[in-house]
């Protein structure tokens, strides 16, 4: 049986890096039992009669979630939480929505502590 020369081949891959390989973090969902408005007007501040009311009797579930990157806009606040107590303070919230897109649950996390880490063991 005769054989059908081939020149001699090298397969190279490159890793590239990309957005989709980024670092862990863990988000601390922290908040106590309030309501969570967005900053409708944008000034950065919480406004009683102006800003939309997105949740009412709702609280942070106490668990860390994982996350890879940082959310849209890095680590800043996009709304504010009120406490049953009348505290106010700035926190990220983000919700996970089932396939259907509808939310399944929300999550809130306190800014401004240090509930914000990078995972040391991510690449």
């Amino acid at each position: 049986m005769k054989r059908e020369y081939s020149t001699p081949a090298m397969k190279v891959e490159v890793f590239e890096a990309s957005e989709s390989v980024a670092a862990c973090y863990t988000i601390n969902c922290n908040t106590g039992r309030g309501i969570l408005f967005r900053d409708t007007n944008k000034n950065g501040k919480y406004d009683q009669f102006e800003d939309e009311t997105l949740y009412t009797n709702c609280h942070g579930c106490g668990k860390k979630h994982e996350a890879a990157g940082l959310p849209d806009g890095g680590l800043t606040p996009n709304a504010w939480f009120k406490d049953n107590d009348g505290s106010t303070y700035p926190v990220f919230y983000w919700e996970e929505k089932d396939r259907w897109g509808y939310v399944r649950n929300a999550h809130f996390s306190r800014l401004g502590t240090e509930d914000w880490y990078k995972n040391p063991n991510a690449s």
